[in-house]
């Protein structure tokens, strides 16, 4: 196995490793295609190359990839505002935050973002205002707690918030405690300072994206391919698991896998 890595906001650099992982000629390829042009290259370059690939974590739909292993991004987001609903009143406002770089074609965080919106948009649902914000000063306390405290004033109303990202811990972190007591936030991913906020009630939910079941699961589906010639199923979506303090700790036992070629 051979592994490559590329910065998270760079796609210029993203498409120079890209090239030159076909340059190698693998057997195949299991990618992440956080860039959809830049992926769409890839795919259209192994396809003419007969080189089989799956992807993980953002499905790019309509393509010859052996499979997509990941969770559905859209119900991610459904999921999100029915877990924020439930500490919601009716005339509150909420709003889905990306602390990133601005990504063009992300399409797994405008998946979320849309499944957020739609839930709150059903028929006999409570009257909630959406709002939505990409925050890319993520790195720098001072100016997010600025930012967040300017919101807030604001709009008073503003009392959920989904981050759609690993990054809901760097949000809440620049929040006070008198201001954190009125505020609902769902995350996602069992990295250790969101756990820690889980803990401590700033953080009443995690969506747990599994990545490290969703790489495991990607060279399984590789073997599966290349040395056992199985049928390969199109999408292998995982569960999306909801976490809170009480269970999270079972959550980060990770479980003894069989060898690939006993699966």
């Amino acid at each position: 196995m051979e592994y490559h890595f590329f910065p998270l906001f760079e796609p210029k650099t993203y498409l120079q490793i890209l090239r030159q992982v076909v340059e190698t000629q693998p057997d195949a390829v299991l990618f992440a295609p956080l860039f959809h042009d830049e992926s769409a290259w890839l795919i259209a370059e192994t396809t003419k190359l007969g080189i089989p690939k799956v992807m993980i974590n953002t499905q790019i739909e309509g393509t010859d990839a052996l499979s997509y292993i990941g969770q559905d991004s859209y119900q991610s987001g459904v999921l999100a505002g029915r877990l924020l609903n439930f500490g919601l009143n009716d005339g509150d406002h909420a709003m889905v935050l990306n602390l990133d770089k601005e990504v063009p074609g992300a399409r797994h965080l405008l998946a979320k973002q849309q499944g957020f919106k739609d839930f709150f948009n059903r028929p006999g649902g409570k009257n909630i205002e959406i709002h939505t914000a990409v925050f890319e000063a993520f790195d720098n306390p001072a100016e997010m707690k600025t930012w967040a405290m300017h919101l807030l004033e604001q709009n008073p109303k503003l009392k959920g918030f989904f981050i759609t990202n690993s990054r809901a811990y760097k949000f809440v972190e620049v929040l006070d405690h008198q201001t954190m007591e009125g505020i609902k936030v769902v995350g996602f991913d069992l990295i250790a300072p969101n756990l820690r906020l889980l803990e401590e009630n700033k953080i009443r939910f995690l969506i747990n994206q599994n990545a490290w079941r969703q790489g495991y699961q990607g060279i399984h589906t590789l073997v599966n391919h290349l040395v056992l010639r199985k049928e390969i199923p199109v999408q292998q979506y995982l569960p999306l698991d909801i976490i809170v303090r009480e269970n999270a700790s079972y959550y980060l036992e990770r479980p003894v896998e069989l060898p690939l070629a006993m699966l």
